[in-house]
C-alpha cells in the first residue's frame, strides 16, 4: 500500500510537472500567437499605409503628369497662336503698300517680343528656336520688300545667329545646314542691294560652302541640288556686277549644268524645266556682257523655246504666260543690241501682247500693270531708234500714264515712285533728242524730285542714291543745252558728291567708279 501510494504520488507529481510544463507551453504558445497576430496586424497596417502612400504618390504623379500635359498643351497653343499671329502679320505687311518705316517697325517689334518671351521660357526647345529663326527670316523678307534694307539685314543676321547656335549643338542636321545656307544667301542679297558686293560675295560663298557639303552628302536629293544651282547663280550675278565676267560665267554655267541634269532626269517636272530656262538666261546675260552676242542670243532663244513649251502644256497657268513674256523680252533686248530693230520690235510686241492680256484678266494686280508699263518703255525705246518719234512718244506716255496712276494710288510705294522716275527720264531723253530742251527739263526735274525724295527716305539704299546722281547728270546736260551754266555746275557738283560717297562706301564697285570719273571729267571741262 505504501509502495502503491508512493508510486501514485510519483505519478501524480510527474503528471503535475507535465501539466505545469504543458500549461507553460500553452501560455507561451498563446503569447506567441498573440504576438504573431499583433505583428501581422502591424504588417497589414504598414502594408496599408504603404499602399495608401503608393496611391497618394500615384495620384500626385498623375496630377503632375496632367499638369505637365496641360502646361505643354497651353504652351503649344500659345506657340501656335503666336506663330500664326507673327507670320500673318509679317506676310500681311509685305503686301501693304505705303506704310511708314516706324509703323512697320512698331508692329513687327511687338510680334517679335512675343516670340522672344516664349523662346526665353524654353531655351532648349529646338522647335521654338527654329520658329524664332523663321520669324526673323519672315521679318527680314517684309523689311526687304518695303525697301528698308538696314532692318532687313539686322533680322537676317539675328536669324543666322540663332541657326548657328543650334547647328553647333546638333552637328550633322541637314535641315539646319540648309537653313543656314538660306540665311547667308538672304544676307548676301541685302548687301548686294546696299551696294556692298564684296561683303555680298562673302555671304554667298559661305552659303555655297554649306550647300555643297549637304548636296555632296545626299546627291540624290533634288532639293539640295537645286539649292546648289541657286548658290552658283547668286555668286555669278554679283561677280558680273563687279565686272569679273570670266568668273561669273563659270558659276552661271555650273548652275545651268545642274539644272540641265535634273531636268533630263525628270523630263515631266515643269519646275525643273523652268530652272533650265532661267539658268540659260543667266548664262546669256554674262555672254552678252562679254560681247558674245551671238551665243547669248542662242541661249535666250533656247530659253524662249522652253517657255513656249511650258505655256503650251498648261495655257491656263498664268505663271508660264508671264515667263513667256519675259523670254520674249530678253530676246528682244538682245536683237535690239545687235541692231536688229525690226526683230526686237516684234519680240517686244509679243511680250507686250501677253502682258496686256494678263493685265486685263486681273485689273486689280498692280504688278501686272507695272510689267505692262515696262513693255511700253521697251517698244518706245526701239521706235525711238527707228526715228519714229511720234509713235515712240505715244508709247512712252502710255507707260508714264500707267505708272502715274500706280504712284498716285500708292504715294508711299517706293517701287512705283521709282518706276515713275524712270518714265519721266525716258520722256525727257526723247524730248532732248528732238531738241525740245524746255520740256525735257520739266521731265528731268520731275524725275529728279522723285529721286531726291527716295534717296532722303532711305540713305542706305544705293540704288536710289545712284538714281539721284544720274538725275542730276541728266539735268546738267539739259541745262548746258539751254546755256544755264551755273545750273550745270550745281548739278554736276551734287551728282559728283553723291557718287563719291558711294565709292567711298564700296571702293571695289567698278560701275560707280566709272560714273564718278564721268562727273569729274564734266566738271573739268567747265573749268
Amino acid at each position: 500500500e505504501r509502495e502503491q501510494r508512493r508510486l501514485l504520488r510519483n505519478w501524480i507529481g510527474g503528471l503535475s510537472t507535465v501539466a505545469v510544463v504543458l500549461a507553460g507551453l500553452t501560455v507561451w504558445a498563446e503569447f506567441n500567437r498573440r504576438e504573431a497576430v499583433t505583428q501581422r496586424q502591424l504588417a497589414e497596417q504598414q502594408k496599408q499605409r504603404a499602399e495608401d502612400q503608393r496611391r497618394v504618390a500615384e495620384d500626385q504623379r498623375q496630377l503632375a503628369d496632367q499638369q505637365r500635359k496641360e502646361a505643354e498643351r497651353n504652351f503649344g497653343l500659345a506657340k501656335s497662336a503666336a506663330d500664326g499671329l507673327v507670320f500673318d502679320i509679317a506676310q500681311g505687311l509685305r503686301d501693304v503698300e505705303g506704310m511708314r518705316e516706324k509703323a512697320i517697325a512698331r508692329i513687327l517689334g511687338t510680334a517679335r517680343t512675343t516670340i522672344d518671351k516664349l523662346a526665353d521660357a524654353a531655351p532648349g526647345n529646338l522647335e521654338l528656336q527654329l520658329t524664332r529663326s523663321a520669324m526673323l527670316d519672315q521679318f527680314g523678307d517684309t523689311y526687304k520688300r518695303q525697301g528698308i534694307l538696314s532692318a532687313a539685314l539686322e533680322n537676317y543676321q539675328t536669324s543666322l545667329a540663332v541657326l548657328d547656335m543650334l547647328e553647333k549643338s546638333r552637328r550633322g542636321n541637314a535641315k539646319l545646314q540648309h537653313n543656314l545656307s538660306v540665311a547667308h544667301q538672304k544676307i548676301g542679297s541685302v548687301l548686294a542691294a546696299q551696294g556692298q558686293p564684296a561683303l555680298a560675295l562673302d555671304s554667298y560663298r559661305s552659303a555655297l560652302t554649306i550647300v555643297q557639303r549637304i548636296a555632296q552628302d545626299d546627291p540624290g536629293n533634288v532639293g539640295w541640288q537645286r539649292d546648289l544651282a541657286v548658290s552658283y547663280e547668286r555668286l555669278g550675278v554679283v561677280l558680273m556686277q563687279q565686272g569679273n565676267l570670266d568668273e561669273a560665267l563659270k558659276y552661271q554655267q555650273s548652275s545651268l549644268a545642274i539644272a540641265d541634269r535634273l531636268a533630263k532626269s525628270n523630263p515631266n517636272n515643269s519646275g525643273l524645266q523652268r530652272d533650265v530656262s532661267v539658268a540659260q538666261i543667266k548664262v546669256a546675260d554674262v555672254l552678252a556682257a562679254q560681247g558674245n552676242l551671238e551665243e547669248a542670243l542662242k541661249l535666250y532663244q533656247r530659253s524662249l523655246s522652253i517657255a513656249e513649251m511650258l505655256a503650251r502644256v498648261d495655257p491656263t497657268y498664268e505663271g508660264w504666260q508671264h515667263d513667256l513674256a519675259v523670254s520674249h523680252h530678253t530676246v528682244g533686248a538682245m536683237l535690239e543690241r545687235k541692231g536688229d530693230l525690226s526683230g526686237a520690235l516684234m519680240a517686244y510686241r509679243a511680250s507686250f501682247a501677253i502682258a496686256e492680256r494678263l493685265a486685263k484678266s486681273d485689273a486689280s494686280s498692280a504688278e501686272r500693270q507695272r510689267y505692262l508699263s515696262s513693255s511700253y518703255d521697251d517698244i518706245g525705246g526701239v521706235l525711238t531708234r527707228q526715228g519714229k518719234w511720234l509713235e515712240a512718244m505715244q508709247s512712252f506716255r502710255e507707260g508714264l500714264a500707267m505708272r502715274d496712276r500706280l504712284a498716285n494710288a500708292e504715294p508711299n510705294n517706293a517701287q512705283w515712285q521709282r518706276d515713275l522716275l524712270l518714265s519721266h527720264s525716258n520722256v525727257g531723253d526723247l524730248l532732248m533728242s528732238q531738241g525740245n530742251v524746255a520740256d525735257a527739263l520739266k521731265s528731268y526735274e520731275k524725275s529728279c524730285a522723285i529721286a531726291d525724295r527716295l534717296a532722303k527716305s532711305n540713305p542706305g539704299n544705293m540704288t536710289w542714291q545712284s538714281d539721284l546722281a544720274v538725275s542730276h547728270g541728266r539735268l546738267a546736260l539739259a541745262y548746258r543745252s539751254s546755256g544755264a551754266m551755273d545750273r550745270v555746275r550745281e548739278n554736276l557738283q551734287i551728282g559728283r558728291g553723291i557718287v563719291a560717297r558711294m565709292v567711298q562706301l564700296s571702293p571695289d564697285n567698278g560701275a560707280w567708279k566709272k560714273t564718278l570719273a564721268w562727273f569729274e571729267s564734266q566738271i573739268t571741262e567747265l573749268q
